[in-house]
């Protein structure tokens, strides 16, 4: 079964899904919605675009499985604060040298 996780992280299978991922689960994540926070969306099988593959040479080149995880992982990005980058890159044990405006963070979370 495929979702989209919509808030938050979600760990499964040694990885880690942010918001905006997409995620191969044999388990039901839709379970672990609750009234008034809805976690995970289900998507059809078959339900994700294709992908052009020079996106998925680029995703493989980058060391994501698929161009949409890369994808997710820059639309994440983009709608996080200074602070919340600053945070993120500290969680994922990148250096932002001096790094210090949003987009010499973002340039520098993109290519790590």
């Amino acid at each position: 079964m495929k979702f989209r996780v919509l808030c938050g992280v979600h760990s499964e299978g040694g990885r880690t899904y942010e918001a905006g991922s997409v995620v191969n689960s044999k388990s039901d994540l839709s379970r672990l919605n609750y009234p008034g926070v809805e976690r995970f969306e289900r998507l059809p099988d078959g339900d994700l675009p294709k992908s052009d593959p020079a996106e998925v040479a680029a995703a493989a080149q980058a060391g994501y499985d698929t161009a949409n995880e890369m994808q997710s992982k820059k639309d994440s990005l983009d709608g996080m604060t200074v602070e919340e980058l600053r945070k993120f890159a500290e969680g994922k044990e990148v250096d932002l040298g001096k790094a210090r405006t949003r987009e010499q963070i973002l340039a520098v979370l993109r290519s790590a």
